[in-house]
């Protein structure tokens, strides 16, 4: 209960007064290097402009550590230290006079005013955004746990396009009460000299995959981009980097 009310307090800004020369920051950590610094300095002292209380507190896709490891012999089995905690909280991006969540309890991508915390839009998938969306050239790039990776305009929230990648065999499964897709969108979507990145599927006995499109048309329709299904190769999961 404890760590629900934390992170339902979660989005929160403390900014200083020279809030106009506000560096962006369109991806988780600032760059997909995942740096964490930008060249802007901090004027102090720091003042709370305002917060805002998300509805729902965030609903991880591993909640809790496993009570044992299925692959060791009954003898040796403990509990699994928990090594999947990306969202536990909900992490913000931001570029000019907006700033962009998802959210893993509504199912749904919003964009907040940066001056006011009122909110601007909000754009609904039909499962979990589990990570904080990458801004780039005026686009929002997120995924969800429905299977389908999002390109959404910055400004209005509309559709620009989707790419479901195991869409030949796409289904809904039951998972902690919610319905997702095996292949599940969990990880960030990296855009990188103009192609998306981002992986989907955590069950690697039904596959996962790797994949690379044209960022502006949510294709494969160049050389440099593709689509890989690996069988029983692990499951890719956490922020690409």
């Amino acid at each position: 209960m404890i760590l629900h009310n934390i992170h339902a307090w979660l989005i929160c800004l403390a900014i200083s007064v020279t809030w106009p020369s506000a560096a962006d920051w369109p991806t988780y950590r600032h760059d997909n290097q995942r740096s964490a610094i930008t060249a802007e300095r901090l004027k102090l002292p720091l003042a709370k402009r305002w917060q805002m209380i998300p509805a729902q507190p965030p609903s991880p896709a591993w909640a809790k550590p496993a009570k044992f490891d299925f692959f060791v012999s009954p003898q040796s089995r403990k509990p699994l230290v928990h090594r999947l905690a990306y969202d536990h909280a909900y992490h913000v991006t931001s570029v000019g006079d907006r700033v962009f969540y998802g959210s893993s309890a509504e199912h749904t991508v919003h964009c907040l005013d940066a001056h006011s915390g009122k909110e601007k839009w909000v754009y609904f998938t039909d499962g979990p955004v589990r990570f904080a969306p990458s801004i780039h050239n005026g686009r929002v790039y997120t995924g969800s746990d429905d299977g389908t990776a999002y390109c959404l305009d910055t400004t209005t929230g509309k559709l620009i396009w989707s790419y479901t990648a195991g869409s030949e065999k796409n289904t809904l499964i039951p998972n902690d009460g919610r319905l997702v897709s095996p292949w599940s969108v969990r990880s960030s979507i990296a855009v990188d000299s103009g192609t998306a990145y981002f992986t989907s599927g955590f069950f690697p006995h039904e596959g996962v995959y790797m994949n690379a499109l044209d960022a502006v048309t949510g294709k494969v329709t160049k050389r440099q981009h593709w689509k890989q299904h690996h069988l029983n190769k692990g499951s890719f999961q956490g922020y690409m980097l």
